[in-house]
């Protein structure tokens, strides 16, 4: 078999199967390679994801001044303003009643459902400890993802 070609079209797939290939004419040393060898990266063209851009709360927590009709509920009636938001997110009201828990997951879902910056653990901090502040940014939010005006302009 010296001197053919290993690629010989007259033999056939068997005779290539048992045959090793001759590589630059040196063979291959297995023995330094690692057996458990994974391939992360396939050749070829790389697929980019790109992620929608995260925009701010269109009014911060202090923004009183936009709405003061909210902040005033907030600041006077907390329970009973969390049962007037949480409708008007699709959530039971029965969910105020878990205080400043509810108003952190609150604050999540709104900003996952609009793209919103923030992380839970700034969620939780703020709904701890300024539970009024809170509920007013979050009314003040769906009026703006909603389109409607708020009760008052400036």
């Amino acid at each position: 078999m010296m001197g053919q070609h290993p690629l010989d079209l007259a033999r056939t797939p068997l005779d290539l199967a048992r045959t090793p290939l001759d590589l630059a004419s040196t063979p291959l040393d297995l023995s330094s390679t690692p057996l458990d060898l994974v391939i992360t990266q396939q050749p070829g063209g790389y697929v980019a994801t790109v992620s929608p851009q995260k925009r701010d709360w269109s009014s911060g927590l202090g923004a009183c001044s936009k709405d003061p009709a909210s902040c005033l509920c907030s600041f006077c009636f907390p329970s009973f303003y969390t049962c007037c938001i949480l409708p008007r997110m699709n959530e039971n009201c029965c969910l105020g009643f878990f205080g400043p828990t509810a108003l952190a997951l609150m604050r999540a879902k709104m900003r996952a459902e609009h793209g919103i910056q923030g992380d839970l653990c700034n969620d939780a901090c703020i709904s701890w400890f300024c539970c009024p502040c809170v509920l007013a940014q979050l009314s003040r939010e769906i009026d703006y993802v909603n389109g409607q005006p708020a009760m008052v302009r400036q």
